[in-house]
């Protein structure tokens, strides 16, 4: 319960910062396809004029 509800705060936290924040995993990075969106804040969801559903988990290209 505890970390579920640290991981709540930094999520939060990460979101409402007044700059653009993104997390990515990278499978392969030698190829671009292999980039998946993890984490993605406010700033950064309305500059790319996207939802979290249609972002989070996807491969960027």
């Amino acid at each position: 319960m505890k970390d579920l509800l640290s991981l709540e705060i930094l999520i939060k936290t990460m979101d409402d910062l007044p700059v653009g924040v993104g997390i990515f995993q990278v499978l392969d990075p030698n190829d671009l396809k292999s980039v998946r969106y993890i984490f993605m804040n406010k700033i950064i969801l309305y500059e790319m004029r996207k939802t979290r559903e249609e972002v989070f988990g996807k491969f960027i290209i």
